[in-house]
């Protein structure tokens, strides 16, 4: 079974600003963020609440370009089968995405 998350672009541009924009901002005086809102059960931010989503319905046929590696055989000098890693990069229509 495949699992694919498709993150927004401009959504950060690293881990941690990431998860401050789909966690409840801790108060000033706060280290941490709440135990509930790490753990996925907080009634404001929980089940991935503020995760910002493509309005696939306005846009049914743009298209997401994504990546992956995807695995091919090939056959070595020595005659023996191996397989090497190739990037694929495909584009599949928001309507698809569900």
């Amino acid at each position: 079974m495949n699992f694919m998350l498709v993150l927004p672009l401009q959504t950060s541009h690293n881990l941690h600003d990431f998860l401050k924009s789909i966690q409840c901002q801790r108060g000033m005086d706060e280290k941490y963020n709440a135990l509930r809102c790490i753990e996925g059960e907080c009634r404001s931010c929980g089940n991935l609440s503020l995760f910002p989503r493509c309005n696939n319905q306005n846009h049914p046929d743009k298209l997401v370009q994504w990546r992956h590696f995807t695995y091919v055989n090939i056959v070595r000098p020595d005659g023996l089968m191996s397989q090497r890693p190739v990037l694929t990069i495909e584009a599949t229509p928001f309507k698809d995405l569900d």
